[in-house]
């Protein structure tokens, strides 16, 4: 909830990868907050693999537009 929290505070968008197992009144709390919510696999390990993988696609991308801009 402090990554929704602090993103909320700073005016920037968060998206955060959970597992199914998080409680629906914490995702809730996350959603309120305005975090985009992405819920992969049964287990904190399987979303978090999936977390860093997505944040390494949009590093990639990022450094490609700045490479061709």
């Amino acid at each position: 909830m402090a990554v929704a929290y602090v993103a909320k505070k700073l005016g920037i968008n968060a998206v955060i990868c959970i597992s199914k197992r998080v409680p629906k009144a914490k995702v809730d709390s996350m959603k309120r907050l305005g975090a985009q919510m992405e819920i992969y696999g049964d287990s904190q390990d399987a979303a978090g693999d999936t977390e860093v993988s997505a944040a390494l696609k949009v590093c990639m991308m990022n450094m490609s537009k700045i490479a061709n801009d």
